[in-house]
């Protein structure tokens, strides 16, 4: 990760983690 980007708490990147489960729950549900 760049240095210069602006500093992006842990949790920023736990709530896209969890966003994309999301969606792959959401995707796998859709296929059934």
């Amino acid at each position: 990760m760049p240095e210069n980007t602006p500093s992006i708490p842990v949790r920023a990147k736990t709530s896209d983690a969890e966003k994309i489960t999301i969606n792959l729950g959401y995707v796998d549900l859709g296929q059934i």
